[in-house]
């Protein structure tokens, strides 16, 4: 009756916790302020193939972010599990018994 998140929500929900976690892991192991910190996803609907054919994990980062840092930041979101998982499947079985 829509009054629960549907199991893709929730998916797509995990996605972006886990990135998070890992982004403000990273501001915290470098005592790097976190004020004006913003992240979302992004995604997009292939309507042909009824799936995500894109997510974007957009971080809109501190003013005074230090860009020594930038793509050390991108690294450690990119170690999310979820998005790991999901850049290299495992393999699905249905089993009946």
């Amino acid at each position: 009756d829509g009054t629960a998140p549907a199991p893709y929500d929730l998916f797509l929900a995990s996605l972006a916790a886990c990135a998070g976690i890992f982004a403000i892991s990273f501001f915290q192991s470098r005592n790097i302020n976190t004020d004006g910190f913003k992240m979302w996803l992004d995604v997009s609907w292939d309507r042909e193939k009824h799936r995500l054919s894109k997510a974007s994990i957009v971080m809109k980062l501190p003013s005074d972010f230090p860009e020594k840092y930038k793509k050390a930041l991108i690294e450690s979101v990119n170690l999310c599990s979820v998005k790991r998982t999901i850049a290299d499947p495992p393999e699905f079985e249905v089993v009946l018994e």
